[in-house]
């Protein structure tokens, strides 16, 4: 159901006159260029992605529509990855490369959580404004040696290094005069900003045996890393400090098993995996 007129009184224009609504738009942008050269291929893959959305709808999905909500959400990113891949005729070859990416995030949640009357100091009656801007960079370099040991028998191992850096920044424009009773130390504490950075190590290792054309078995650890960082929709409390929003990051390391084989004349597919992952 839509918002009654009158509770969108002083709400910014982006809000609409009450009508629920939902608008998004995304697109995305690659160009990838190769070079081959005698013995090794050299690619460059350049990306950008953007969303945005506006919503606007009533969280109680009753008809008096009591518990507006308004978010925004827009996001940008931009990638630049540099590899080579070798093709030596020598048992042994090569992969390495680096990737660099720049994200920025706005986010915006407005909502109405309690029936409140018009704040004396501008009519509005919705309860808060929460808004987050966050910028992102990574820099990643990886490498990868594959080793053919026989015909059969391939034995790969790398690794990624990983360095990322965000600069977060939280704040609540508009707070319910009523909520200052509840909530002491919100407004003397409208602005909550850090910089987050981490970095990794992960490394990988594969052993493959291809006894036929049509069957490979293999075997394999993996680490995996995953950057923390800050939590956008973060809820209001009292006394909200910098560490009740960041999060740390994220690692993971196991081990995967499998098989992957075709049979009669390629009519039949049969693929089968075991994993066991440990996320830190």
């Amino acid at each position: 159901s839509n918002i009654p007129a009158g509770m969108m009184v002083g709400e910014p224009s982006a809000f609409g006159d009450g009508t629920t609504f939902t608008e998004s738009d995304a697109y995305r942008f690659s160009v990838r260029l190769d070079y081959e050269f005698d013995q090794f291929t050299l690619t460059s893959v350049t990306g950008f992605a953007h969303y945005d959305s506006d919503l606007v709808d009533n969280a109680t999905f009753a008809g008096d529509a009591q518990v507006p909500f308004f978010e925004r959400t827009d996001h940008d990113s931009l990638s630049q990855e540099l590899r080579d891949q070798t093709q030596f005729d020598s048992p042994v070859n090569f992969l390495a490369g680096v990737l660099y990416s720049d994200k920025d995030l706005y986010f915006r949640n407005s909502a109405r959580i309690a029936p409140l009357g018009p704040d004396s100091r501008n009519g509005r009656q919705w309860t808060w404004d929460k808004v987050a801007d966050q910028e992102s960079t990574s820099l990643s370099a990886y490498g990868e040696v594959v080793w053919d040991i026989s015909e059969t028998l391939e034995l790969s191992a790398g690794a990624r290094y990983t360095d990322e850096e965000r600069d977060f920044l939280f704040t609540v424009p508009h707070l319910h005069e009523v909520f200052d009773v509840f909530l002491p130390g919100i407004l003397s504490s409208q602005s909550l900003s850090d910089k987050f950075k981490d970095d990794n190590v992960s490394p990988q290792f594969t052993l493959s045996w291809s006894p036929t054309d049509n069957v490979t078995v293999f075997g394999a650890y993996r680490e995996g890393f995953k950057s923390g960082g800050f939590d956008a929709s973060h809820t209001l409390a009292a006394g909200a400090i910098i560490d009740d929003i960041r999060f740390e990051s994220e690692e993971a390391d196991g081990f995967e098993f499998g098989i992957k084989s075709r049979w009669f004349d390629d009519s039949v597919q049969l693929n089968a995996t075991a994993y066991f992952f440990d996320y830190d």
